[in-house]
């Protein structure tokens, strides 16, 4: 649909492009009872916009309508002339028949074998001060607080599927990793979450909501709640880019950190640029994590930024690669009469990944990742490096 018919313009030369434009972006979100009332509109309007009839007819003939379409089909052949082409598309829906709405979704799911430098991300340094002037105490910390490393396995595994016809999409994700010998620091994640796209005049709208939580050592350690929302203003960008701001609300409650629980308020602008298999993205945000109990530091103010990008490396092969830098500042000092200091965090990540598929169902995916996380505290300053190789299965997809 969209853009099939070569003669749409020539048949149509005073068409509003602006309705047909926001027709095609409905489809593309999932939002099908958007796109009809929009190409229905137009027909009505616009009776010499070919495009609109044709884009109408297969709308009509996807939600099972085939009486519709098939009028449809004989009024684009009457008024028309359509080239052979055109005629050809249609034929070949006639043949196919119109079974009526077919859900979208697909899976992901991923085995791999993994190592880490820093599993629980021990301090860079083990000499650490506690106090000031006479008071003043020298330490070093325990092997146990010391980088220790070790081997995992990993299984994860993504499940979209279309909900409704408006564009409401549901989200499942699910993680868990199980080390060979550190394995009080074993973790599993489920998150759940529902988005629905739609239009105001020319800005483009999503909502979303998720819920999840995750295990550390098979006892909960986090419950995560979020909301956001994007707004896409109508800027003339270049085709395939597209600029965002995303305001997002989160709650996190640690059933076993007394004192932790936190609120998240962020702001995130992203600027991407999406065609085939290349894919570019730059964003920045500002982020307030106001604490709701007494965490040492208080409340804390962040920034993040990242550069982000996929692209194809020939020969099949899929490249990624990724760099996000996190900066954050407390409040308060950390331990009044311990560590008399504003925590000050600065997190570096580093990450590349090439994927090559074997065939439309399988993958194989391999991982480097090296996060640095500078402080001034130096008992939080640590670095860790993991590589892992995946296998990995995509389902509902063509054969």
């Amino acid at each position: 649909m969209g853009g099939q018919l070569a003669f749409a313009e020539a048949a149509s030369p005073s068409a509003p492009h602006d309705l047909y434009q926001d027709a095609m972006l409905s489809i593309v979100d999932g939002r099908l009872d958007d796109a009809e009332k929009a190409l229905a509109t137009l027909t009505e309007t616009e009776p010499r916009h070919a495009g609109a009839w044709l884009d109408l007819a297969m709308l009509y003939c996807a939600a099972g309508n085939t009486t519709a379409a098939e009028k449809l089909f004989v009024e684009i052949e009457r008024r028309f002339a359509p080239p052979p082409p055109i005629l050809e598309v249609m034929a070949y829906q006639r043949k196919r028949g119109c079974a009526g709405p077919q859900t979208s979704q697909k899976a992901t799911v991923r085995l791999g074998r993994g190592t880490e430098s820093n599993v629980n991300q021990g301090a860079h340094n083990p000499n650490f001060t506690i106090g000031s002037g006479v008071n003043q105490i020298d330490l070093v910390l325990l092997p146990s607080y010391q980088p220790r490393s070790d081997q995992y396995n990993q299984l994860s595994g993504e499940w979209v599927r279309e909900l409704l016809p408006n564009g409401v999409t549901g989200v499942v994700q699910f993680q868990t990793r199980a080390y060979d010998q550190l394995t009080n620091f074993n973790a599993t994640s489920l998150f759940l979450g529902l988005e629905r796209p739609w239009r105001w005049g020319n800005w483009g709208l999503r909502a979303a909501g998720s819920a999840g939580l995750m295990t550390l050592d098979n006892q909960l350690y986090v419950k995560q709640n979020q909301v956001q929302m994007e707004l896409v203003p109508p800027l003339p960008l270049p085709s395939n880019w597209k600029f965002g701001v995303t305001g997002s609300w989160s709650t996190l409650d640690y059933p076993t950190l007394s004192g932790f629980d936190a609120q998240w308020w962020e702001t995130r602008g992203a600027l991407t640029y999406r065609k085939d298999d290349t894919w570019f993205q730059v964003s920045a945000s500002a982020v307030q994590d106001r604490a709701t109990g007494q965490r040492p530091g208080g409340d804390r103010l962040g920034m993040f930024g990242s550069v982000q990008g996929r692209m194809s490396l020939g020969n099949r092969l899929l490249g990624e690669a990724g760099w996000q830098l996190q900066s954050w500042q407390a409040d308060g000092v950390f331990s009044p009469g311990l560590i008399d200091v504003r925590r000050a965090q600065n997190t570096s990540i580093f990450r590349l990944a090439a994927t090559l598929p074997i065939d439309a169902q399988q993958a194989v995916i391999l991982e480097y990742r090296d996060t640095q996380n500078y402080e001034n505290i130096s008992i939080f300053e640590f670095r860790n490096q993991a590589v892992q190789l995946s296998w990995q299965w995509n389902f509902f997809t063509p054969k």
